[in-house]
């Protein structure tokens, strides 16, 4: 777009550019056409000055064009910056700001912060930065503001840091430079540690969803004080331990983790103001009575007003439960209960059911040593869901596997430690339907194994129970 043009869109669309509920949109190529022809009547430096003019540039037409658009620029308070695709920025290559004096919000789409200069000059200013896929380090912005390579100054004015889609990984000390925030959206950062949000002084909204979170942050005193919205789905919470301090919370989310036991719940009855909750998804509530269980250990005054369960407002009667089952206000898990539901989380055993299944080992580690499984057939769950029937077992991407007409033989072999000849004579053995026309007894079934009380068959129950079908196939 030539300059004459852009300054007629700049003059048609004058009251929308002076107005904070708008942006303007721009791409980085366009940004950098228009800042290059700024050079015929501007010198930018480290402030805007305007210089004399060289008499060949006096009576150049796009003068008045290029004054009124770099008027209209320094006045606009929102700025949508984004990079085309397949012209991403060089290495090395720098977007200025400097031509926006009074900016209050500014948004940016695949640049990467490093890149930009002059971003310190708008701290005092800018009360909306959103970033996305543009940003590894908290610190590459708020406090060496991009290019500019500055130190630690406050952000007074930032009300809003929507920084979702960034490859963080883990937060930094920089939070304690935004006095004034009141929402921080830190969702899909791959994110293992949030415990450096206790230097954020102050929050209302806090997005941590779609994360890789195992623990709940703490915040500062003023910070669990203000938040009123915590969104938490899709991250890894087998407990939700600290939040019985955020008290006055009203909104939370915390569908798809993995809280399987109605006790890991207990700290929501130290929440008064809670109007809507949202646990769908885990494993908790694939008990059919899982609502009436949550509802009464919600805080009894929270039956004063309404309140929405899962998408659901709470009826007549769910309201009558409200706090039969409630903790007392400020309490938290006891210590055997937390070290309980932490190790829900642990990382997988190599002897243990499908993933996704909560259940203990169905052998001790010393039978499972004696346990080989065929190279072929050696996925930790065939182990331990054998007993079960093939149509339950997991196909591997989450979805039921249907039972395959076509028969398929697991050979397990079983020795016995206090026989020494037993290694010679191993006995192979085909899969659970041959073990039950032998007479051997199944195992039990992953959720009601015990692991080390399930006791191995010795060697003279398979002989007669090898002898017994030999029997029987040769009187057939």
């Amino acid at each position: 777009m030539g300059v004459c043009s852009l300054a007629t869109a700049f003059r048609q669309s004058a009251h929308l550019l002076l107005d904070q509920q708008y942006k303007l949109l721009l791409d980085t190529w366009s940004l950098g056409e228009i800042q290059e022809a700024f050079s015929l009547i501007l010198e930018i430096e480290q402030h805007t000055n305007f210089h004399v003019l060289h008499p060949n540039h006096r009576q150049h037409s796009a003068i008045p064009h290029l004054q009124f658009i770099y008027d209209r620029l320094q006045k606009i308070f929102g700025l949508r910056l984004w990079a085309k695709v397949g012209q991403s920025l060089p290495q090395n290559e720098t977007i200025s700001l400097r031509c926006f004096r009074n900016l209050q919000a500014l948004e940016l789409l695949h640049i990467p912060v490093t890149s930009l200069k002059a971003l310190q000059t708008l701290r005092p200013t800018l009360r909306s930065v959103i970033i996305v896929k543009g940003l590894t380090r908290l610190s590459d912005l708020f406090i060496r503001c991009g290019g500019d390579k500055a130190g630690e100054f406050a952000w007074e004015q930032l009300q809003e840091a929507v920084l979702a889609h960034n490859s963080l990984h883990s937060l930094d000390h920089s939070l304690s430079l935004l006095p004034n925030l009141k929402i921080l959206d830190l969702s899909h950062c791959e994110l293992e540690d949030a415990s450096a949000l206790e230097y954020l002084p102050t929050v209302s909204l806090l997005d941590l969803s779609h994360n890789q979170l195992r623990l709940l942050p703490r915040l500062s005193p003023t910070a669990t004080y203000s938040l009123i919205v915590l969104i938490a789905n899709n991250n890894l919470f087998s407990h939700i331990s600290g939040l019985h301090e955020m008290n006055n919370i009203e909104e939370l989310d915390l569908r798809d983790n993995v809280l399987s036991l109605k006790e890991a719940l207990s700290p929501i009855g130290a929440l008064p103001h809670i109007r809507v909750l949202k646990i769908s998804g885990n494993p908790i509530t694939w008990d059919l009575n899982y609502r009436s269980q949550i509802i009464r250990q919600l805080n009894p005054a929270t039956a004063n007003h309404k309140v929405v369960f899962d998408d659901v407002p709470l009826t007549g009667q769910e309201y009558d439960e409200v706090g039969m089952h409630a903790v007392p206000a400020g309490s938290s898990y006891s210590p055997e209960l937390l070290s309980s539901l932490s190790s829900l989380c642990s990382p997988v055993n190599p002897i243990s059911p499908a993933h996704g299944l909560i259940s203990q080992p169905l052998y001790s580690p010393e039978e499972a040593d004696l346990i080989q499984l065929d190279p072929v057939d050696s996925q930790p769950a065939s182990l331990v869901n054998d007993s079960a029937p093939v149509s339950l077992k997991n196909s591997g991407n989450g979805q039921p596997r249907r039972k395959s007409k076509k028969k398929r033989t697991r050979h397990i072999a079983i020795t016995d430690p206090d026989n020494e000849d037993m290694d010679n004579d191993s006995i192979h053995l085909a899969d659970s339907d041959m073990l039950e026309r032998m007479g051997v007894p199944d195992p039990p079934p992953p959720s009601l194994a015990a692991g080390p009380t399930f006791t191995l068959p010795t060697s003279e129950s398979f002989t007669q129970a090898l002898n017994a079908h030999t029997l029987k196939t040769d009187m057939r």
